[in-house]
């Protein structure tokens, strides 16, 4: 690939402080229909008179080179960093691997923690001191399952009308799972609730049963 000198002044490059002016400048050739394609984060663009009065105004145009395309043979502009789709998902994956590592289910100390209650409950006899324990391990359990239960409200509730109950069974249908149960189940409730859930899900309860 070889530069060639058109016409552009020169400004220095700062690959940190770029996004705006990337965005900008993407945003622009779409608009405007010229024919583009990319590797990775470079963007490629048709030599048009479109698109040098873009890069005209593109703040790091003395990075910009150009290349004789071995497929047609006409004169194409390589734009290092500048495909915004590629940082898009980039940024997204990039969230997604910070909430996986933020997601209690994550937190060893927290698992720890709770399989040492559970451990302690095997040894009590029943009465109030086994009843308040696993009320406890009920509270700490729920944070492993925060995201779904988020996620199930925000289901749920959308559809349903404040002045109305008839979500109670969609909580129904969800708490009967099999794998929802004593312990797992209570969690969830908790989880549930500190999302928001309505008066569906306290129907539900007087229904399947349940003290959480």
């Amino acid at each position: 690939m070889k530069a060639i000198n058109i016409g552009f002044m020169t400004e220095k490059w700062d690959v940190h402080n770029t996004s705006k002016d990337v965005k900008s400048l993407y945003d622009d050739i779409i608009e405007a229909g010229i024919e583009y394609d990319n590797h990775e984060s470079d963007l490629y663009v048709k030599d048009t008179p479109a698109t040098r009065a873009i890069l005209a105004k593109y703040k790091y145009k003395n990075n910009v080179e150009s290349f004789i395309s071995q497929i047609d043979g006409t004169r194409w502009f390589d734009i290092p960093f500048a495909y915004q789709p590629f940082w898009d998902k980039t940024q997204k994956r990039q969230v997604k691997e910070q909430t996986i590592k933020n997601d209690p289910i994550n937190d060893k100390n927290l698992i720890e923690k709770i399989k040492s209650m559970l451990a302690q409950v095997k040894k009590l006899e029943d009465g109030e001191e086994k009843k308040e324990l696993i009320r406890n391990i009920m509270q700490e359990m729920s944070a492993l399952y925060k995201p779904e239960a988020e996620e199930i409200v925000d289901m749920f509730e959308k559809d349903s009308l404040k002045t109305t109950r008839g979500n109670y069974g969609k909580y129904m249908s969800f708490l009967s799972n099999p794998k929802l149960v004593g312990i797992h189940r209570g969690a969830m409730v908790i989880a549930l609730r500190a999302a928001g859930a309505g008066q569906g899900l306290e129907d539900a309860l007087k229904i399947i049963g349940g003290n959480y």
